[in-house]
């Protein structure tokens, strides 16, 4: 959505412009951009549940890498190349996997999430005008504190007012948060009033959770799990105890507030069967996995809930019957 030659140019100038009259300019033809993109996926999920994460990366992965690319950004901003560089410079992080992302980015970049919302309630109207329902979740990223989600759910019920001047039965819209640090699930239940659901960030989780970079972990986890055996399983690919105990605190504590609280799985770990097991013990609702271990998944889901209505003699002898010989 946002990597698309064209598009890139305007996320880059939407970051790097000085002037906010500017800014606001390109963030238009983003907004226009996504419009688009949702109408065709509301349209293709035909009133069934969309769930929508805000703009999460860190920013850094838009900003330009080379001479040629901030020339370009100069060009269509009206600014010396220097001015360009030393912008891109100030947005430079040393740890933008837990800097200036997620609902952090949207409330300080000016219009940056009241874009993307603009575009998705005005694409949910477009269909509601043509007869299609719409069932959008929007998923909050990133969340530290109640008062950000606070701050985004005030935006949301400005931008709704100002795109459905009429109620329609045809949408509905829920907000959820998305847990991705500890400190997230220690306030489960003051963020429950503000939200519909929860959506557990893995990855992020376990990075903040153990002290442990996903993206370096290469360097030294192998010998961690083969050689020296501190650690019994890659908690990159299955959830750590520890992971789990925070979202069980979460789960409790959210539900205290709001009992009818709807909590899934986001990560790479949503395809592990060992972790799928885990999330059917903690009572989770749903899991997003990796495409390519989908139907893994879906299996290992079905077993689970299996094992837990007590059916484990069936699933037992039905891998044993599978490993035997043909004919």
């Amino acid at each position: 959505m946002f990597f698309a030659q064209d598009r890139l140019l305007a996320m880059r100038c939407t970051l790097l412009a000085i002037e906010d009259e500017q800014r606001s300019q390109w963030l238009s033809e983003l907004e226009r951009a996504q419009r688009d993109d949702f109408v065709e996926i509301f349209r293709a999920m035909d009133g069934r549940p969309v769930t929508i994460r805000l703009l999460d990366r860190a920013l850094g992965e838009f900003l330009p890498q080379d001479e040629e690319s901030l020339q370009a950004i100069a060009d269509a901003l009206d600014l010396e190349l220097e001015e360009v560089a030393k912008a891109a410079e100030r947005h430079r992080e040393s740890n933008p996997a837990f800097g200036h992302r997620g609902v952090r980015a949207g409330l300080t970049i000016p219009g940056l999430y009241d874009m993307q919302l603009r575009a998705m309630l005005f694409a949910a109207r477009d269909c509601t005008d043509e007869g299609v329902p719409v069932e959008l979740e929007v998923l909050v990223p990133m969340v530290s504190f109640t008062s950000e989600v606070e701050a985004l759910c005030a935006v949301l019920s400005g931008v709704h007012e100002e795109v459905f001047t009429d109620t329609t039965s045809l949408f509905t819209c829920r907000v959820g948060a998305m847990l991705e640090l500890p400190r997230a699930c220690l306030i489960a239940g003051e963020l429950a009033p503000h939200t519909e659901f929860f959506s557990f960030g893995s990855n992020d989780l376990t990075q903040t959770a153990l002290g442990i970079s996903r993206d370096d972990a290469s360097r030294f986890l192998p010998t961690y799990l083969n050689d020296l055996s501190m650690v019994g399983q890659d908690p990159f690919t299955n959830l750590d105890e520890c992971v789990a105990e925070l979202m069980s605190i979460a789960l409790e504590r959210g539900k205290a507030v709001r009992p009818d609280l709807i909590a899934g799985l986001c990560g790479d770990q949503g395809g592990s069967p060992a972790s799928i097991q885990t999330c059917e013990r903690l009572g989770l609702d749903f899991i997003s996995a990796p495409l390519s271990l989908l139907p893994g998944a879906r299996l290992a889901a079905a077993q689970a809930r299996l094992r837990k209505k007590g059916t484990v003699p069936f699933l037992k002898g039905l891998r044993e019957h599978r490993r035997e010989p043909a004919g």
